[in-house]
């Protein structure tokens, strides 16, 4: 990843720390440029694909109750975009990704890493071909989290010592590092701030194969673009952890303030 681009227009992956948040008005920018590049691959018969782990059926569900959050992010700015949710449920072997040819871009939502996956592993080079070709993604929370070449599914332990909060086990008592989407080299942690997950970015780096990681705060955006540029928006910090020699290198960055002119 290199220095931050000058604007947010051609940039195809929109990675947000936390879950969505349609009237937070830092992360406006992040939905205007999400929008703008979806416009671009529309056609008549295209839809912006939305994955929810959830079941319709249940209206307790969380997810099923905050739908309508990512519809409003959409239509306040398009307000005739074709919008297709695609439930994660069920089998993950009998789960259908939709037609590539018919998307225009991709919203990914929360839920446990672990699960989200298990859906769309098996579509990986296929996301892959439309992140390359420039539909963009956007993640909020494990939608962001598995975007890297080995992703951080869970975990609260490491060898039975605490590394973040319960909260933030997603299923596992040990710290779980899989296989990701491979969209980008980094690993992704998410909900920094609001879980103090930082304990477990670090060990995943003292532990795993990544060679970075990019641990996003809450109502915050690490923007990347096809070619690796990256961008940040919203209220919090990115954490880049890197390898330096036999130590782990972390520098911090902040979005700029829009409101200094």
């Amino acid at each position: 990843m290199s220095a931050a681009a000058s604007n947010l227009i051609d940039m195809s992956l929109f990675l947000v720390g936390g879950r969505p948040f349609p009237n937070q008005p830092s992360l406006a920018p992040v939905f205007d440029a999400f929008v703008t590049q979806a416009k671009d691959f529309f056609t008549a018969e295209e839809k912006v694909a939305l994955f929810l782990v959830g079941d319709p059926a249940d209206e307790q569900d969380r997810n099923v109750k905050e739908r309508a959050q990512y519809e409003e992010v959409l239509r306040e700015r398009w307000p005739e975009a074709q919008i297709e949710t695609f439930w994660l449920n069920g089998d993950p072997e009998t789960f259908e990704f939709p037609d590539e040819k018919s998307i225009c871009a991709m919203i990914v939502g929360p839920g446990m890493p672990s699960s989200v996956l298990s859906y769309l592993a098996g579509n990986k080079s296929t996301i892959g071909r439309l992140v390359s070709a420039g539909v963009p993604y956007l993640g909020f929370s494990a939608g962001a989290a598995i975007v890297g070449k080995y992703a951080i599914v869970g975990g609260w332990k490491s060898n039975g010592r605490q590394i973040t909060t319960p909260e933030c086990a997603y299923g596992f008592d040990e710290l779980t590092i899989t296989d990701g989407l491979g969209l980008i080299g980094p690993s992704v942690e998410t909900h920094v701030d609001a879980r103090s997950a930082m304990g477990r970015a670090i060990e995943a780096m003292l532990v795993g194969k990544m060679a970075n990681v990019a641990a996003i705060d809450e109502t915050t955006c690490l923007t990347v673009t096809p070619n690796g540029r990256t961008q940040l928006a919203g209220e919090g910090r990115v954490a880049w952890l890197s390898r330096a020699g036999a130590h782990i290198d972390i520098r911090f960055e902040s979005a700029p303030d829009l409101s200094r002119g």
